[in-house]
């Protein structure tokens, strides 16, 4: 299940900072199956990536697709600069709908969770 996760979210990632196509990631909460769905979620939500999730292998290629834009860009072309190119090319693709969507999403789970807090607080309290 773990695995499937990651997949997914790579190809997110790479359809919205290799492809530069905006995307939607759509799911809901009944399908967090585990902890750690919620905190690659918040990952993504704060710096646009999640960590380890894309190996050397997997940049290589990336890598290699957007070398063109950023040396348009006016990058050298160097690790550091080609993964910074990636993950400001998957910005404006996963703002728009799924920071959005996924903050509303989390605020309303919280919400949720608190009410529900509150109404066992007030069952103890009686």
């Amino acid at each position: 299940m773990q695995m499937e996760w990651h997949e997914d979210l790579k190809k997110v990632l790479k359809m919205a900072g290799e492809a530069n196509k905006k995307v939607v990631f759509l799911f809901a909460d009944t399908q967090i199956k585990q902890e750690s769905f919620v905190e690659d979620i918040s990952n993504l939500l704060n710096t646009y990536e999640v960590p380890n999730l894309l190996q050397p292998a997997d940049l290589a290629t990336t890598f290699e697709n957007i070398r063109p834009r950023a040396k348009a860009a006016g990058m050298d072309g160097n690790k550091d600069q080609l993964y910074s190119f990636f993950l400001q090319e998957v910005r404006p693709c996963l703002l728009s709908s799924f920071r959005i969507s996924l903050m509303c999403l989390l605020t309303f789970t919280c919400c949720t969770a608190a009410v529900q807090l509150l109404h066992v607080i007030h069952n103890l309290s009686q």
